[in-house]
């Protein structure tokens, strides 16, 4: 059984854990501006060196059920309004697999399974070799021979 599992099942119980959810969630959105910040000065590093970011924004396994808490997609909003405005890419983990996550895709609560980490490697994949193209492209544009 692993440390979390064990945690959250012979600890504290499923009840309390789902209950400490909310009051983390607006803990976490009345401190967003920090977070926001943060992203804002890691977009000028990505712009500084011309580089490509992907923000890939993770679920919790209740969200597969529930969806977000009204906190939460809060966030998730304000962090996707950040990335895009400086020229990022979110994307949003929960809409991008709803059609095939499930509970494989979870090792607990919140931490991604093998199966989950899998398929988003191939997600991410997938991005940045359309990004690659798409810039090749660009360059043989502006670059004819």
């Amino acid at each position: 059984m692993s440390l979390p599992r064990l945690f959250v099942a012979a600890q504290q119980g499923s009840a309390a854990w789902r209950g400490n959810e909310e009051p983390a969630a607006a803990a976490s959105l009345a401190r967003i501006a920090a977070q926001e910040r943060a992203l804002d000065g890691l977009m000028d590093c990505v712009r500084a060196r011309r580089s490509r970011f992907l923000f890939l924004h993770d679920f919790l396994i209740t969200d597969l059920v529930a969806g977000r808490a009204p906190a939460r997609r809060a966030m998730l909003e304000r962090r996707r309004t950040t990335v895009e405005d400086a020229g990022g890419t979110f994307i949003d983990l929960s809409q991008q697999f709803a059609a095939e996550a499930g509970v494989s895709w979870f090792n607990d609560y919140v931490h991604l399974s093998r199966v989950a980490h899998a398929r988003v490697a191939d997600l991410v994949c997938r991005q940045l070799t359309a990004a690659d193209a798409a810039t090749a492209a660009s360059v043989a544009e502006f670059n004819p021979r």
